[in-house]
């Protein structure tokens, strides 16, 4: 239970260390004019952790 929340709290976290990454997953991307590409080792960090917190949450 705590690997779930250690992943949450690192997703929630996004809004304020990288928020060009925290706004593509709320709003989709290139729906602004000045957002910037995704950084693909952000991308695969998140990707990563939302592969984990699914195989932990099924795992409860």
């Amino acid at each position: 239970m705590y690997r779930i929340i250690e992943i949450y709290d690192y997703l929630i976290g996004l809004e304020t260390t990288n928020n060009t990454a925290w706004n593509y997953l709320n709003k989709g991307t290139h729906e602004e004019e000045e957002m910037y590409e995704f950084d693909s080792l952000i991308v695969k960090n998140i990707f990563e952790n939302l592969e984990s917190l699914d195989n932990e949450a099924k795992a409860v």
